[in-house]
């Protein structure tokens, strides 16, 4: 997803660099206030890191735009890229496996889903967490009231999740970006105590994730105008499940504003933002009818309850109180979003970060106003986005560059076959003569045609004819 540089990708990437500061400070603190060490020590450590990663992506775009070979996906390196992931998720599973004895601790949805005579699932305004409780519910109907029947539920939901949106990753951070962003999620401490307590999140962040891989895929094919009607339904389920799924709004028209290569379909972004809105707004209402009917209540009651449950309340910024403490993922990954930091000036035309850091700014406003439920916080899709952006921002720093001229275009894909175009020497034309002009009749009259004659008369000669006369010496009648 490509955006053309404006002036607003340029207070975007202001916004993102004053976050990213401030972010280094307060968590530089609280290393300082941890390790007891002076406070200037930590600001002079996190100074220190800018410029080298300064430097650093300085040196490889002077490398890179010097020369050196593009980088291309081969069969082997897809084999490798499939090995590491299979091992990293190996690796994750055994850190969830190690740590499952620690899992029950929130286990208030194992006794609301619990089979038993006369229990019903209670009834929810939120959606997602009334599904989880009916998923729940499935699972112990077959497998028995087993707390780890559930863990094991949520270890499969997150692993679906890390995989779909490691393939969204992938198609706009490139390979090592949606590396990194594997290994963050198998090995975070915060994404494998997600895995061992029963919540609504990952059975959510499974359609939010599938939703956004549609979302990012949309923009590798051609403008379909259609398609933008399923992608509003598709949108609305997710918006009426739970409020994050605004950020899935906020990326579908992201998606009508991105760089295309051809012109002409640029006048179709009017027609196909209408299918899309008009299409998530039919999917609202049907998810509302949906509920409505199930309930027993009625559309205004159901939809009335949604809007007071998401209702905006004072503005305030959360902030921690206490002594808090940061694992060591978080300052990592405060050190790898420096690099979007500086990523953002290689490029002077196209914009890869404006979509993803509005989004991630617009996510932190409705936590500011309290629009997220205690049942599902904003945690998670925080974590994701900065673990998004990290990779984002090295795949930034690391791709080569490279300026777009004519002959090198990309064909247009054409079904499963891949076109090539061939530099044929160029062969001289052949220079055709000019048309003759027109003929016009001579308005003088034509010479007469010669007749030959004909000698047809006798010619007599005589024998006595002496041409050699005889002429007297000193005869000068010549001179």
């Amino acid at each position: 997803m490509t955006w053309k540089k404006n002036l607003f990708s340029y207070f975007v990437w202001f916004v993102y660099a004053l976050a990213v500061g401030l972010g280094m400070a307060c968590v530089g603190s609280v290393v300082c206030d941890y390790a007891d060490i002076p406070f200037y020590v930590g600001i002079a450590l996190g100074i220190v890191w800018v410029f080298l990663v300064g430097g650093a992506v300085f040196l490889l775009h002077r490398r890179r735009a010097s020369g050196g070979r593009t980088q291309r996906e081969s069969a082997m390196g897809t084999v490798a890229e499939a090995a590491i992931v299979v091992i990293v998720l190996a690796a994750g599973l055994v850190l969830r496996v190690y740590g499952i004895d620690g899992a029950g601790e929130k286990a208030a949805y194992f006794q609301a889903a619990s089979v038993m005579s006369g229990q019903e699932i209670p009834q929810v305004v939120q959606g997602s967490v009334y599904f989880y409780l009916q998923l729940l519910h499935v699972v112990f109907y077959f497998l028995g009231n087993k707390l780890m029947a559930g863990v094991w539920l949520q270890i499969l939901l997150q692993f679906t999740a890390v995989l779909l949106l490691y393939f969204a990753v992938r198609c706009f951070a490139g390979r090592a970006g949606s590396m990194i962003f594997l290994c963050f999620c198998m090995f975070s401490s915060f994404m494998v105590d997600e895995a061992l307590n029963l919540s609504p999140e990952m059975l959510y962040l499974v359609i939010w994730s599938g939703v956004l891989l549609w979302l990012v895929t949309a923009t590798g094919r051609r403008f379909r105008v259609p398609e933008y009607f399923f992608t509003g339904l598709l949108v609305a389920v997710p918006c009426y499940l739970d409020v994050a799924g605004a950020f899935l709004f906020f990326a579908a028209a992201s998606v009508l504003f991105c760089r295309r290569d051809e012109e002409e379909q640029r006048g179709r972004m009017v027609q196909a933002g209408f299918l899309c809105v008009l299409g998530f707004l039919l999917g609202f209402i049907a998810c509302v009818l949906a509920d409505a009917v199930c309930s027993g209540k009625t559309f205004v009651g159901v939809l009335g309850a949604w809007m007071t449950l998401y209702r905006p309340e004072r503005f305030s910024i959360p902030l921690a109180t206490g002594e808090a403490q940061f694992p060591a993922e978080f300052i990592l990954l405060l050190g790898l979003l420096v690099f979007g930091v500086f990523g953002f000036w290689r490029d002077r035309e196209n914009d890869r970060m404006k979509g993803w850091v509005a989004g991630l700014c617009a996510m932190a406003l409705l936590s500011c106003f309290g629009c997220f439920t205690a049942l599902m916080p904003v945690g998670v899709y925080l974590f994701l986005l900065m673990l998004a952006l990290a990779a984002l921002g090295v795949d930034e720093c690391f791709r080569r560059i490279e300026p777009v001229r004519e002959e090198d275009a990309e064909p247009e894909e054409q079904g499963t076959e891949e076109l090539v175009f061939v530099r044929l020497p160029e062969v001289p034309r052949r220079r055709e003569p000019p048309p003759a002009p027109g003929m016009i009749e001579n308005p003088l009259p034509l010479p007469k045609r010669h007749v030959s004659r004909v000698l047809d008369y006798d010619i007599k000669s005589v024998d006595s004819s002496v041409y050699d006369l005889e002429t007297d010496d000193n005869d000068d009648f010549d001179l």
